[in-house]
């Protein structure tokens, strides 16, 4: 986070508050949302669950999480979008539990559109990986720096 201080944004993909558990929002305040003013994030899916790989019971209903998480996010945790200099088209979504919402395509649909009008390019994040359906994406291959993954 620091090396990235200075940066136009830094933008968290998710697992920020890993599973809910006490004292991570005050931790992700203290070290990354309050120090670092250029920080946006989406969420994943350890945000809203407080059951540790299924071990602990769940306590709190999703959407308890959720209003929680909202509560405290450096952002709107569902759909974010913001323009970078004039030039880049950030926008964050929410796909959590996997999907996207009706709510999070229309906003989408609304921005492309600007973004195809203002000239910007388009940056997408968020958590959940998206397969296209392509059978040649099952053919691709992890991108390691400086290890002995088999090319």
């Amino acid at each position: 986070m620091e090396s990235a201080k200075d940066s136009d944004i830094i933008v968290l993909t998710g697992d920020v508050y890993d599973y809910y558990a006490e004292g991570v929002v005050q931790k992700a305040d203290d070290y990354i949302f309050n120090k670092y003013k250029n920080v946006v994030g989406a969420i994943g899916n350890h945000e809203v669950v407080r059951r540790v790989q299924g071990t602990v019971p769940e306590t709190k209903s999703e959407k308890e999480l959720r209003d929680l998480v909202t509560r405290s996010w450096c952002n709107d945790i569902t759909y974010e979008s913001m323009i970078i200099k004039n030039k880049v088209m950030a926008i964050l979504l929410d796909n959590s539990s996997g999907k996207f919402l009706q709510e999070q395509v229309a906003l989408f649909k609304q921005d492309l559109k600007k973004a195809r009008n203002e000239g910007y390019v388009v940056l997408l994040f968020y958590h959940v990986p998206v397969n296209t359906g392509n059978p040649a994406d099952a053919k691709a291959k992890a991108l390691y720096v400086n290890d002995d993954y088999p090319a």
